[in-house]
């Protein structure tokens, strides 16, 4: 399974967590035991269950529509986990035999209708998304040391030692917090202006080749960078035997592709994004994402994925002397 199969799954759990309500327990991933053999579970791509009943919902992701033959794996699956019914959902819809197939079974089809760029510009509810930033230019962090460890500092095990030191981060975060009491966000796009910094602070514990860094300065310039990101397709959710269009559901994706999404259901949205994919210049900090409508929403719900990764500075260029601890 690769992660824009993930991703692709992940979707379509969101769709239907929507679309279900409150009263129903939608699943990514389920593992459902096997009525024959409960010891051995059985894999199912999005489950839905309301009361006693089970739906189960298979995805593919693929460039060719998908034929009889997945539809009949479907068919077995669903006797053989005795769910109430299935869904086959395909992002290149089917073909004529699988779509018979499913009729005659009792299996439900849906694929992604994808919306022409005239009815993107005309769709009544675009959710754009903003990603916000500061960019640090001119970089440069003075470690400060007494006079008897400047003496025993290797430079070359010091530039790797400070390459990997996860402390890196501390800096750049000290800084954010100088630069979120300015109130950028506040100041038009076009008025903002880069800003001069310089920080001085002490880390806990910090050593270069075994040597106790008394303080450490960091200075540069940062500005606030707007990043708009793009809506390239809008995808309906329909049964692909429908012979008009159900605007309904749809799900918007962004330049991020299958990791940066909106899922709306009428009214009501699901939001997410993936910050790890997410392409920043060198030394630049994620700070914000702001969406917007075009008419009033009700957020369902907001994701943050990657955050682990997305939320670091990215790495860059910067200036490192040693010098003597100011007095």
């Amino acid at each position: 399974m690769t992660k824009k199969s993930d991703a692709f799954e992940q979707q379509i759990h969101r769709l239907h967590e929507l679309a279900e309500g409150n009263d129903a327990e939608v699943t990514w991933n389920d593992r459902i035991p096997d009525p024959d053999n409960p010891e051995q579970p059985r894999q199912i791509d999005v489950s839905i269950r309301r009361g006693d009943t089970l739906t189960i919902v298979e995805c593919r992701l693929h460039k060719e529509p998908q034929d009889v033959n997945w539809i009949e794996e479907i068919i077995g699956r669903r006797i053989s986990l005795r769910a109430h019914s299935a869904i086959a959902v395909s992002a290149s819809g089917f073909t004529h035999g699988a779509i018979k197939k499913a009729q005659a079974h009792g299996i439900f089809l849906r694929d992604l209708d994808q919306l022409m760029a005239e009815e993107i510009a005309t769709w009544g509810c675009l959710i754009s998304m903003t990603v916000y930033y500061y960019q640090f230019e001119n970089l440069a962090i003075g470690l400060h040391f007494d006079t008897e460890s400047i003496h025993k500092l290797d430079m070359a095990k010091a530039a790797e030692e400070l390459r990997i030191y996860p402390g890196r981060q501390s800096l750049f975060n000290a800084t954010t917090r100088e630069l979120d009491s300015l109130k950028l966000l506040t100041v038009e796009k076009e008025q903002r202006k880069s800003v001069n910094f310089r920080i001085r602070t002490r880390l806990e514990d910090f050593r270069v080749c075994g040597e106790p860094v008394l303080d450490v300065e960091f200075s540069g310039t940062a500005r606030l960078v707007e990043q708009a990101l793009e809506i390239p397709s809008v995808a309906v959710y329909r049964n692909p035997v429908d012979s008009h269009r159900n605007t309904s559901v749809v799900i918007q994706r962004t330049s991020l592709g299958e990791t940066g999404t909106v899922v709306q259901d009428g009214y009501r949205v699901a939001t997410v994004l993936d910050l790890s994919v997410l392409k920043l210049p060198p030394n630049s900090q994620f700070i914000y994402l702001r969406t917007a409508a075009n008419k009033e929403v009700d957020m369902d719900s907001f994701e943050i994925l990657g955050a682990a990764e997305g939320l670091y500075a990215t790495s860059g260029p910067m200036t490192v002397t040693f010098t003597h601890a100011p007095t």
